[in-house]
């Protein structure tokens, strides 16, 4: 009988085997179908990750202008914002200094691009304390972008291996792409968000996505995409109650998305500088007045005794701001303009619980806190924040975007390597020096006038009439705004202009802002180095000449303005060696021979 038993039951045995080999098989087959459609998708190369940095120049990267595609199914559907192109080497050499800038408009320096921003502005400090170094100050920052886009560039930042990266974020959490209130959002909790951009990592999820979006998405050219301005397209959800539950939900987004962010950059060993958030507090009125909760209500009390419940709303709390800093009470109407933009409904303008958060990130994962708001509040009247540093709700003028990056600028110098950064020129020399150009700063004044002519500063969009340039700077500066011209066209027809019109300060900023956006080109290091000379600083010349002639070493003209800057020093044996230097490529040139005798 056990004999009998144990046949049936290797009968049995024999019996499932085969049926578990079929439906693992069964169950195997379309996974291996999806590797395999997955494999061929990657090896015909359709639908490629926008990556975050692209090929340049031979021997160089740039940030990819396109990489805001990655969030969208379809190009059609994104905003058209970019990242600024910067130029720097794909080998990081063990001179080069290499910081990375991560945010948004703010930290992008808009409306004047670039320059003002705070990557142009930091670098622009750091090259002139230590102008024989090699600097690298990368912009990721663009419009519109939060803590989303910052986590999802983070790996291939750690990639290029900064010695720092700095972060001037928060403002977009509601109103961003993927914010919770956006009309780019994604509608998800933070983790069902990040679980969807790790998806995008698949090439077969993406092609999908994109066949999706290609057959849903509007024209390019869309009046619907394309019309008012990017605030007025970005909201969907206009109206955020301080404490609801999107509110809520735009905290914890930026909690979640900032702690994983800087726990990746802790890990790596990459030190993170953050800054605390400003906006305008006394020029700016809330645009959606909204009650407050019982907390608002109890700040309001405390700084206006007897106040009603109805009073609890944005509105009265801003002229209740400018009430008692009329009475002599700065303190308490900061406070009150505070309270006034966090019931602001219609959130462009981070909250104080962001900056709060931003504290409780870096204190749990030893990045440095940059007091922004309190370097901008030092230099405001009253210490309250508003037009005289600010140009709208939330982007500084030339004067508060030179604060934020003297802000980073003090704290990073100090931080890293303090012992190797000379001094420098003192804080207001060095603001008369901020490389950002007359070209630029009229073309961010006609920016500054279409932002202001749509929603929400107006009911209904205006028309803006740009007067008739009077004068060759405005029309360099309009055909440039306009799209007539490159901004590389721009300057150079500005350093010419300048040139003969005998403004060297205006064409020596335009020549070293050239040397800056492009490393590899040794005409214009030769042309910064001759401005310099000719506006008495042989010193700064110096390190222009010297790449100019490295790059270039036949450029007799180069050697003879370094031989120029050398005697100008008194390094006479170097200003010897220049000419010997150049009479190997022109053993006749007559005036390398008259130095020399």
């Amino acid at each position: 009988m056990q004999m009998i038993n144990k046949q049936n039951q290797s009968t049995a045995s024999k019996a499932v085997r085969p049926r578990a080999i079929y439906y693992a098989i069964t169950l195997a087959l379309p996974l291996v179908f999806l590797a395999l459609l997955e494999g061929g998708i990657r090896l015909l190369g359709v639908v490629q990750q926008e990556p975050l940095f692209v090929d340049g120049p031979p021997g160089y990267l740039r940030p990819n202008e396109a990489v805001v595609n990655r969030f969208f199914m379809h190009e059609s559907r994104a905003p058209q914002v970019s990242i600024d192109t910067t130029f720097f080497r794909r080998e990081k050499s063990v001179d080069t200094f290499r910081v990375v800038v991560q945010g948004g408009s703010s930290a992008a320096g808009f409306p004047y691009g670039k320059w003002a921003s705070l990557s142009g502005m930091l670098g622009q400090r750091l090259r002139r304390i230590a102008p024989e170094r090699q600097i690298e100050v990368v912009s990721t920052a663009m419009s519109a972008v939060n803590s989303y886009a910052l986590l999802d560039f983070a790996e291939e930042i750690i990639s290029i291996q900064p010695d720092a990266v700095l972060i001037y974020a928060g403002h977009n959490e509601y109103l961003g792409i993927l914010g919770v209130g956006s009309a780019f959002g994604a509608g998800f909790s933070p983790a069902r968000t990040r679980m969807l951009l790790a998806l995008r990592q698949s090439h077969l999820f993406r092609a999908m996505q994109h066949l999706y979006g290609a057959v849903t998405a509007p024209s390019a050219d869309s009046a619907a995409r394309r019309s008012g301005t990017l605030m007025a397209r970005i909201a969907s959800d206009r109206a955020i109650p301080f404490g609801s539950d999107v509110y809520r939900a735009g905290l914890e987004q930026f909690s979640h998305n900032l702690r994983a962010l800087l726990a990746a950059y802790e890990k790596a060993g990459v030190p993170v500088f953050i800054g605390t958030l400003v906006s305008n507090e006394s020029g700016q009125a809330p645009f959606i007045s909204a009650p407050g909760d019982a907390t608002s209500l109890a700040a309001l009390r405390a700084l206006e005794p007897g106040a009603t419940d109805s009073a609890n709303r944005a509105d009265h709390f801003f002229d209740l701001g400018s009430k008692l800093r009329s009475a002599g009470d700065p303190i308490d109407a900061r406070r009150a303009y505070g309270w006034a933009r966090d019931l602001d409904a219609l959130r462009f303008r981070a909250p104080a619980a962001m900056s709060a958060v931003i504290a409780a990130a870096a204190a749990a994962h030893a990045a440095t806190i940059v007091d922004v708001d309190s370097a901008l509040a030092r230099s405001s009247p009253d210490g309250i924040i508003g037009d005289e540093l600010m140009l709208e709700h939330l982007h500084p003028n030339l004067r508060g975007y030179f604060l934020l990056a003297d802000a980073y600028f003090t704290a990073l110098t100090a931080a890293i390597e303090p012992q190797s950064w000379p001094a420098g020129p003192d804080r207001e020399v060095a603001w008369q020096e901020i490389p950002v150009t007359e070209i630029e700063g009229l073309a961010a004044g006609y920016r500054l006038r279409y932002l202001k002519s749509d929603w929400p500063f107006q009911e209904r969009k205006l028309a803006v009439e740009i007067e008739a340039p009077r004068n060759e700077t405005e029309r360099i500066a309009q055909d440039w705004f306009f799209g007539r011209i490159s901004w590389l066209q721009a300057m150079q027809r500005a350093l010419v202009h300048y040139q003969r019109s005998d403004r060297l300060d205006e064409a020596t900023k335009i020549a070293l802002n050239l040397a800056t956006a492009f490393p590899f080109e040794s005409n214009p290091q030769y042309v910064s180095g001759r401005l310099l000379l000719a506006t008495e600083q042989p010193r700064r010349a110096l390190a222009y000449l010297r790449r100019a002639t490295r790059m270039s070493p036949d450029n007799i003209d180069a050697w003879l303005a370094l031989n120029g800057a050398y005697a100008a020093t008194g390094q006479q044996q170097e200003a010897r060696d220049a000419l010997g230097k150049l009479l190997q490529y022109d053993p006749d040139n007559a005036e390398a021979l008259r130095r020399l005798e």
